[in-house]
């Protein structure tokens, strides 16, 4: 009986091997070359239905100015095209621009965000570039309070957005200087495809009030616009500002919102607004009094329409450090929020959590990442799917993950590798974002590879990294990280498994295992050691099949495994 359960499980197994290698990993570009000690740093993705992905950053020309750069990718992976964001400025100057954002029109017209050097009397302008689906310039704003009575310095940028008309909206925050004092306002600008301004709106200080950079901006159906920060008083009480700017460019109102708990300062808040003009409002909140940035929670706020308080939901306590605030919403109008936190009760790891809650505000499920993780943030695909990008702390390799958007169960993990260059003493991976094809699901990553060296003296590279992936199961792990012979046995494991390799001792490795389903069922961490034989207990695992993700600093392997009993 054992022998035949032995055949049919492997017919099985070799039956998912070949299913699964038709997907996955579909093209990377970004790859080491010379140590140029040269800046290149992507901010953000934005992928077409088409298939095209555009993806805009900043690098750094042989002359030390630092330019905003887009590039466009075709489907099957090509650079198709690259601009870079040059202009007249007076010399002297040692440009600092940087990108903020991307969008795209139903026709592929790009919409980048950022800042660029105005003028020596105004600094850094908010710039707004629109490009044709080709990458060729079409207009360009540059974005600065000219009502100030005196200099501007410094604006920024924040997010943009696109409506069914194609006309774009741009949220940052400006300078507001004037004879009794400087202060710092949200602003919001619209213009339409050809590049004329419809209005431009900003949303002055309250008397008592501080209100700092805008976090984020939501449009809904009517083309009202919602942009929400964060606040401070006289007392160092915080609160949550938001604002509703019409249709036609009036400042409709503007709210705050304090929870009616004993959590009471408010960070890093989010915002997203249905169809209809619901708002939703994510972000972390500190229990009064305490020591700082201890006994936090997860606040989620639904709104009408008209800014009235709907709902209040709160996590339960995460402890301490709850950052990385992140509010999406479904086709479903769902809502899920996230965010990293430090562990609880004592602070020594961090994770990442995301919760699921129905429009009446009832929490569906709660998703917490089984790896130690930070720099966190996920997207939505129809009311199917969500994906989230995370850099596993142990590892120091960004992560991808699919979940199910029904249960919060996990799908597929996908390691983000890339091959480290010969002689470098340091080596990472930083992620920065993704986005989803609306259609297929599919999956575009931009993030950086960086490294330093010795020889020559202290030189550095840093390039851009893309990765786009398929619409079903990806393999684990890149092909061309596949570098360590790592082996398991017995196949099949019974009671005990052993996993044996040939590489570096005293190095850390994380050893997990998935089951069919994509739940991670068990995670070791180990230290290696001369023998190079870690032994992993298997009887509490039940028979069937296991994908085993065993991964170092350097690399990463998976294998199939199948354990019986």
């Amino acid at each position: 009986m054992k022998n035949t359960l032995h055949i049919l499980l492997a017919t099985l197994l070799a039956n998912l091997l070949s299913i699964s290698s038709y997907a996955g990993l579909d093209w990377t570009y970004g790859s080491f070359s010379n140590h140029d000690n040269i800046l290149r740093k992507t901010s953000a993705v934005a992928y077409a239905a088409s298939g095209a992905i555009y993806v805009t950053g900043r690098e750094e020309m042989s002359s030390g100015n630092k330019l905003i750069v887009t590039k466009k990718f075709s489907s099957s992976g090509t650079m198709v095209s690259s601009v870079t964001n040059t202009y007249f400025y007076p010399s002297g100057i040692t440009l600092n621009d940087n990108a903020a954002d991307i969008a795209l029109d139903a026709n592929d017209n790009v919409y980048v965000l950022g800042k660029q050097y105005g003028s020596s009397s105004r600094g850094y302008d908010v710039v707004l570039i629109k490009y044709n689906s080709s990458l060729t310039q079409q207009w360009k704003k540059l974005i600065y309070n000219a009502n100030s009575a005196q200099l501007n310095y410094n604006e920024k940028p924040c997010k943009i957005l696109v409506d069914a008309n194609n006309a774009v909206y741009v949220t940052g925050t400006w300078s507001n200087i004037t004879a009794t004092g400087f202060t710092e306002e949200p602003f919001v600008q619209k213009y339409n495809a050809s590049g004329t301004l419809i209005y431009s709106t900003s949303v002055p200080q309250t008397i008592g009030k501080t209100t700092f950079d805008v976090n984020d901006m939501c449009i809904d159906n009517s083309l009202n616009v919602t942009v929400c920060a964060r606040t401070k008083d006289a007392n160092d009480n915080y609160s949550i500002m938001y604002a509703r700017i019409s249709s036609t460019g009036s400042l409709s109102w503007k709210k705050f919102h304090t929870p009616a708990s004993v959590y009471k300062t408010l960070f890093n808040p989010e915002i997203e607004c249905t169809a209809a003009g619901t708002i939703y409002i994510a972000a972390s909140t500190i229990r009064e009094p305490n020591s700082y940035d201890k006994y936090v929670k997860l606040a989620t706020v639904k709104l009408n329409s008209s800014g009235t308080l709907l709902w209040e939901q709160l996590s339960p306590e995460l402890h301490e450090y709850a950052d990385e605030i992140k509010l999406r919403l479904d086709a479903s109008n769902n809502i899920y929020t996230g965010c990293d936190f430090w562990g609880s009760p004592t602070p020594t790891f961090i994770n990442h959590r995301i919760y699921k809650w129905n429009s009446s505000g009832v929490l569906q499920w709660t998703y917490t990442s089984p790896e130690i993780s930070q720099n966190f943030t996920f997207e939505t695909f129809s009311s199917s799917a969500v994906f989230v990008l995370f850099e596993n702390f142990s590892t120091e390799k960004p992560v991808l993950r699919k979940l199910n958007a029904a249960t919060g169960s996990i799908l597929w993990t996908e390691i983000i590798t890339s091959p480290p260059p010969a002689n470098y003493y340091t080596f990472q991976l930083p992620l920065t974002d993704i986005a989803v094809n609306s259609v297929t699901s599919e999956v575009a990553y931009c993030g950086t590879i960086e490294a330093s060296f010795l020889t020559p003296v202290y030189s550095e590279e840093c390039r851009w990294l893309i990765k786009k992936y398929g619409a079903t199961s990806p393999r684990i792990t890149d092909s061309e990280e596949q570098n360590m012979d790592i082996q398991l046995f017995p196949v099949p494991a019974d009671e005990k498994l052993t996993v044996k390799w040939n590489g570096n001792n005293d190095e850390t490795m994380e050893i997990i295992f998935t089951d069919v389903n994509g739940k991670v069922v068990l995670s070791e961490m180990h230290i290696t050691s001369a023998e190079n034989n870690i032994q992993i207990e298997t009887a509490s695992l039940p028979s069937g099949f296991y994908t085993v993700t065993i991964s170092g600093k350097e690399y990463t392997q998976t294998k199939k495994l199948i354990i019986t009993h």
